[in-house]
């Protein structure tokens, strides 16, 4: 892979590994539906099938289920309760990895203020964003 660095090319190998692996994963679901029965996010929103088919490579996501993954927070509640020992926390991360640049205002809002101490102009920035919102909260 001429010309790639070696973070990009672990990220495609690391993005590779687990395509296949969430390959195996939906083809081993039985969809009893235990693990979004137990989500505390979901609701019924959808089913266990649309998120099979959304965690599937190359496939689009619906919209109701981006906002199911960036509202998951990774909690596995889903996980004990699988009879055949599917990780579901890892196909949502899978399906965050791959909307990787599609967050909504919302979430970058949210890692802005709730992200790491910024330096220079950006940390002006993020400062003055938290006092205007604590501001305007009251």
């Amino acid at each position: 892979m001429a010309g790639q660095t070696d973070e990009n090319r672990k990220s495609s190998n690391t993005r590779e590994l687990m395509a296949i692996v969430i390959s195996k994963y939906i083809d081993q679901c039985i969809q009893c539906h235990r693990c979004m029965d137990v989500c505390p996010v979901t609701k019924g929103s959808f089913s266990i099938n649309e998120l099979n088919l959304a965690s599937k490579d190359g496939q689009q996501v619906p919209l109701k289920i981006k906002e199911f993954t960036f509202n998951c927070m990774q909690c596995g509640k889903c996980v004990p309760v699988c009879p055949v020992n599917i990780r579901r926390d890892h196909m949502v991360r899978y399906i965050k990895c791959k909307m990787r640049g599609q967050k909504p205002w919302s979430y970058k809002r949210y890692l802005f203020i709730k992200g790491p101490d910024l330096t220079g102009i950006k940390g002006i920035i993020q400062k003055l964003f938290i006092a205007l919102k604590k501001i305007i909260s009251f």
